[in-house]
């Protein structure tokens, strides 16, 4: 012990002696070291921080389960009430087929709400809503989704959703890129039925 710390340090030969794990007297543990909660969370709060050994280094918290099937869950980061012995929200990773593949599903009250695939495809169980975090009468939000990595018609085609409050007054935009085609299409039944390009 030292101080206001329960400490384990590590010494190779001769060198000085690093620290591994420290617990402070709020119950704040540290890996790698000395001042766990750098965040600087209040009294009623606790913190685990893993620090990288050296400059430029990574910090990694892994778990590893045991999974060796299909579906197996691996690892879960679980948020609980106190008194409460079910999961309010988790976060569970999935082995998929091999040892090198798998899943994230996010999960309330038990059950999946969302999974991210490795396939980079994300799959919502039942209805979806993705709103913005507005109030009525107070909309002033907009949800935009863009083909490219940036916005503009110069990045490609994009959805533009404003709230009522918005500066675009709940319109909606459908804008087709400055690409080869340029152009919007409509389809039903796997055919065409309407198209507007830049003629």
């Amino acid at each position: 012990t030292t101080g206001n710390f329960f400490k384990f340090q590590t010494q190779a030969g001769g060198a000085t002696a690093s620290t591994a794990l420290t617990i402070n007297k709020n119950g704040n543990v540290g890996i790698g070291t000395d001042s766990p909660n750098q965040e600087g969370f209040g009294a009623a709060n606790i913190a685990l921080s893993v620090k990288a050994p050296t400059s430029g280094g990574v910090a990694n918290l892994e778990l590893i389960g045991l999974g060796n099937s299909e579906g197996d869950e691996v690892g879960y980061v679980n948020f609980m009430s106190q008194a409460a012995t079910n999961s309010l929200a988790a976060i569970v990773g999935i082995r998929r087929s091999d040892d090198t593949t798998g899943k994230l599903q996010f999960r309330t009250t038990g059950t999946t709400k969302f999974t991210i695939e490795d396939d980079n495809q994300i799959r919502f169980a039942g209805d979806f809503y993705l709103v913005t975090n507005t109030s009525n009468t107070a909309d002033t939000g907009s949800l935009n989704i863009s083909g490219g990595g940036g916005f503009g018609d110069s990045r490609g085609a994009s959805i533009g959703l404003a709230g009522n409050e918005d500066g675009n007054g709940g319109m909606i935009q459908l804008r087709a890129g400055q690409g080869a085609y340029s152009q919007i299409r409509s389809y039903t039944s796997g055919s065409e039925r309407m198209r507007l390009d830049a003629s």
